[in-house]
């Protein structure tokens, strides 16, 4: 109980695990199986190794897992950069070349490139095509995407969308 005000309140209020009906011994089986995952988890794969629930439970529970890894107001990528786009998916039959539309979708991707070497912070986020706009929207314009400061410097291949 609050001693301030009273009421009662869980340790757990205000956190990813408040206004939960499933245990916390559960959520914490699914964050060790999120965190230790090389490739990733989905909601299928660990419905059925965890035999819990159902599949929509499962998925709540990632979906708020996933949620909290990004920041809102996380601080934009700056100084030198390499920006690219591709397409993300599986192989797909009958379709020739590797931009060719199908069920892949276009991502655009920035790493800021650290001196001497290596690599710093890196955004991703999917465009809806590829014009001159979508490269734009996910660097500066949108609000949602706004993930390159003004005045970086982009390093990347010769493709028009980049100018």
């Amino acid at each position: 109980m609050c001693t301030g005000c009273g009421s009662h309140a869980s340790m757990m209020a205000g956190t990813n695990f408040g206004r939960a009906r499933t245990s916390l011994t559960v959520r914490f089986s699914v964050c060790w199986h999120f965190a230790t995952g090389k490739d990733g988890i989905s909601a299928l794969s660990l419905n059925r190794t965890l035999k819990i629930g159902s599949y929509q439970t499962v998925s709540a529970i990632l979906h708020r897992l996933r949620s909290v890894l990004v920041r809102p107001d996380r601080e934009r990528l700056c100084g030198k950069m390499e920006v690219d786009e591709t397409y993300m998916g599986g192989k797909e039959s009958g379709l020739s070349g590797g931009r060719a539309k199908g069920k892949k979708i276009l991502t655009c991707s920035a790493i800021e490139i650290l001196e001497p070497k290596g690599f710093g912070r890196c955004r991703m986020a999917p465009v809806a095509d590829a014009s001159y706009e979508s490269p734009q929207s996910f660097m500066l314009d949108d609000v949602e995407l706004d993930n390159v400061e003004a005045g970086a410097t982009v390093v990347t291949d010769a493709w028009q969308g980049y100018r």
